[in-house]
């Protein structure tokens, strides 16, 4: 299922003995939500004990936790903006959330869903995401070379 064009999202791998109990992740989001002046209008925790969404002022943040492999823990964040002209501060806030975590937990890696680069956190800096392009080039048409396949444009 693809995203829509107004989310951004990450993914954080943690080592399992590294990784911290999932409610413990509200804290500092709600903090970074709270210094960005961002006002939590709601907030669904979720009964599983896997899933956690704040509704903002500015869009939808969700948390989610899956076991990956018996070795490692991947916490994936998305951040929804309520309209197009907003993608920025939804890139803005998912940078935030990503950073404040990289400083409170050991991660091992952040994978960035909008270019797919897998980044160690001393890597993860604003200016590197700014470099990195933004959604990968679309395929606009495939034709077929004599006897050397077909060539993508």
């Amino acid at each position: 299922m693809p995203q829509p064009v107004n989310s951004i999202a990450a993914t954080l791998r943690f080592a399992n003995s590294a990784a911290p109990k999932f409610y413990d992740l509200a804290s500092p989001i709600c903090w970074c939500l709270r210094q960005a002046e961002i006002h939590i209008r709601d907030q669904d925790m979720g009964f599983s004990g896997d899933s956690m969404s704040f509704v903002t002022d500015h869009g939808t943040i969700s948390v989610n936790r899956k076991q990956s492999k018996a070795d490692s823990v991947e916490i994936a964040i998305e951040v929804s903006a309520d309209s197009s002209e907003d993608v920025t501060v939804a890139r803005q806030i998912c940078y935030q959330l990503i950073h404040r975590l990289c400083h409170r937990a050991k991660i091992t890696s952040i994978v960035w869903q909008p270019s797919r680069q897998v980044l160690r956190p001393a890597q993860f800096t604003w200016a590197v995401l700014q470099d990195m392009p933004r959604r990968l080039g679309e395929v606009t048409q495939i034709r077929q070379r004599p006897h050397y396949g077909a060539a993508i444009h």
